[in-house]
């Protein structure tokens, strides 16, 4: 989906744009690229959004999807709290609010039964169940 105006001098305005990348097992990012008001830093501001099927998940740095798809982890982008979303229940929990960093890594253990979220020594790995 592309956005575009004219002024009234004929000169076409800053475009709002959409894009979509399939990552597998029903997810997918979406990009979009948003006209800001004038008073904003940049003219067009550039966003990454998670999305299963139709439900916008979160706007997103980095997040990982498990090896059956079963799962996503991700940090969300507006509040920093650490999120898990299973695909099946289409639900959301929060594993722990905003830990002061942002998570550099995700490995998933024991058959997906536990993710780990890695900090890069910022703060303290957190494991997490996913049951």
């Amino acid at each position: 989906m592309v956005l575009a105006g004219a002024s009234a001098t004929g000169a076409e305005t800053p475009r709002a744009s959409e894009s979509s990348k399939d990552v597998g097992f029903g997810f997918r990012e979406v990009l979009r690229n948003e006209v800001m008001p004038p008073s904003a830093f940049e003219a067009v501001g550039h966003f990454r959004f998670l999305y299963y099927r139709d439900q916008q998940l979160s706007q997103f740095d980095t997040y990982s999807i498990s090896p059956s798809g079963r799962y996503a982890a991700f940090q969300d982008g507006p509040s920093g709290d650490i999120v898990l979303f299973v695909a099946k229940s289409r639900s959301r929990r929060v594993v722990r609010k905003y830990p002061g960093a942002l998570v550099e890594r995700y490995t998933w253990e024991k058959g997906e039964r536990t993710i780990v979220f890695d900090f890069g020594g910022h703060a303290p790995a957190l494991a997490v169940s996913v049951e």
